[in-house]
């Protein structure tokens, strides 16, 4: 699952980097231009965009990164199991309007959320 390896690999490289600096044998590797991640809480959003067909730039365009896995407070004030985009997000619900699929971030528009949100940030 994406969320485990975006995770997975900071802990690793963390670790890693404690061992290299333990062993001045080791060798040194800058990962300073590693994405970074934040793991977010938003209220509903109201935009549009979420509804917006398959895209997976929609992130991209509106929050500045990628999502890695995110989750939908329901109305009943509990929490979906977690969501990758592209691998098992398609909304059992299609966009009436025009008969089109879309995203479960779909109800990112009028439900509570949380997402991890990965963008590149060189700090060199």
């Amino acid at each position: 699952m994406k969320t485990i390896a975006v995770w997975s690999i900071a802990f690793s490289v963390v670790l890693f980097t404690l061992n290299s600096r333990a062993n001045s044998d080791s060798n040194q590797h800058n990962i300073l231009s590693q994405d970074r991640c934040a793991d977010l809480r938003s209220a509903p959003t109201y935009q549009p965009l979420w509804k917006a067909g398959l895209s997976q730039s929609i992130d991209n365009e509106l929050l500045g990164g990628e999502i890695a896995a995110y989750q939908i407070r329901w109305f009943s004030g509990g929490w979906s199991g977690w969501y990758v985009p592209g691998v098992n997000d398609i909304d059992w619900k299609i966009n009436p309007s025009d008969n089109t699929l879309r995203r479960v971030w779909s109800y990112f528009y009028d439900h509570e959320h949380r997402y991890i949100l990965c963008y590149a940030e060189n700090l060199e």
